[in-house]
């Protein structure tokens, strides 16, 4: 295979794979890119993320570049994001704060900092005019308190294959809950079993293997649909899609957006495939959490009055820590890796269905 540059998908559900780009494919994603947010020489980009991930190498580089705007590179010790502490929040605040950027990238955790900071009395600079998002999915009402707080940020989804975003919100065209409308020049349409197909300036194949035929829609594994305004849903993946034992097929991520938007809750995954009922793996946002646990159950029974009754969560397993890359169960972008962290926590699954007989209609905390 021919290309002019290799990046590798981040592995949340299988190995990862060498994704082969063109310079076409690379240039054409620029050029929509520039177009949406409407990017001229004047934008200061503060580059976050690692340049090891695509998203930042596409938007937080080559994007300031095409234009003649200003990329900012700063060290992940400057940005408070390196070591197995996890994120600085001073040092990731203050170097926003010194740059005064026009435009950066950030994934949910981040947002949830930016939030909480803001909350606190932090005012983020007034150059700041576009936040992009990527990354793992993220709860409707963290966005819309985003949007009270005046945060400028818009959602967007993308994949390696497609030389990274395929869809996004932008100033002149944002619907929360959405991930913005389809860029130029890709096509997108929904499979009847609700898969997301994407065609035109895709990758050239898979390092080691055969092309990827470009008059061929590509299967993104993910979940979604199309409104008639052409925004572009995403409902979770579907590998991920959780069978029950009563037949109902359930996308976790539906259920993980509410629960994350949950001030209580830092990171949460939801387990059940072939089970009677949902078992929750909650990260606890605070080191007092077990002060706030009456308050918690209350506040998961409102969640689940919401919720249709097999999509309830009837149990919960507070982790021995939060999801990160140092400890292998998130991937670079902020996804779970599920595999990884359900084998971490199988025997307290197990335990959770071995009276599944008299499961009780309120949520049980296993410590």
């Amino acid at each position: 295979l021919k290309g002019t540059k290799i990046t590798y998908t981040s592995g949340t559900t299988d190995k990862p794979k060498g994704v082969v780009l063109s310079e076409q494919a690379i240039l054409n994603k620029v050029m929509a890119l520039s177009e949406s947010i409407e990017m001229s020489e004047n934008d200061v980009l503060l580059s976050i993320l690692p340049l090891s991930t695509l998203l930042e190498n596409i938007g937080g580089l080559y994007l300031p570049l095409y234009n003649g705007a200003t990329a900012t590179l700063f060290s992940p010790e400057q940005t408070g994001l390196s070591g197995s502490s996890g994120i600085n929040p001073e040092k990731l605040l203050a170097a926003i704060q010194a740059v005064k950027p026009t435009a950066f990238i950030i994934i949910p955790q981040l947002l949830e900092l930016l939030i909480s900071a803001i909350e606190q009395g932090y005012k983020l600079p007034d150059s700041v005019r576009y936040i992009a998002m990527g990354g793992a999915p993220i709860s409707k009402d963290l966005l819309e308190k985003a949007k009270l707080l005046t945060i400028p940020v818009y959602e967007g989804y993308g994949f390696s294959e497609a030389a990274s975003v395929v869809a996004v919100n932008r100033p002149s065209a944002n619907q929360l809950g959405s991930v913005g409308k389809v860029l130029e020049p890709h096509q997108v349409r929904v499979s009847e079993d609700g898969e997301i197909l994407v065609k035109n300036s895709l990758f050239n194949g898979y390092l080691g293997q055969k092309s990827h035929d470009s008059h061929q829609f590509y299967a993104t594994g993910d979940l979604g649909r199309l409104d008639d305004n052409g925004f572009l849903y995403v409902t979770g993946r579907k590998k991920n899609v959780i069978n029950t034992s009563y037949g109902r097929n359930i996308s976790p991520e539906w259920i993980e957006k509410e629960l994350d938007a949950i001030p209580l809750i830092r990171q949460s995954l939801i387990y059940g495939h072939g089970k009677p009922f949902l078992v929750a793996i909650i990260v606890p946002a605070t080191s007092d959490f077990a002060k706030h646990i009456e308050i918690l159950h209350k506040l998961i029974q409102q969640l689940n009055s919401k919720l249709p009754d097999y999509a309830r969560i009837k149990k919960m397993i507070i982790a021995d820590e939060a999801f990160s890359l140092q400890n292998g169960q998130l991937t670079g972008t902020g996804r779970p890796k599920r595999s990884t962290i359900y084998q971490a926590y199988q025997l307290k699954l197990a335990h959770c269905y071995d009276h599944s007989g008299s499961e009780a209609s309120s949520t049980n905390i296993m410590e």
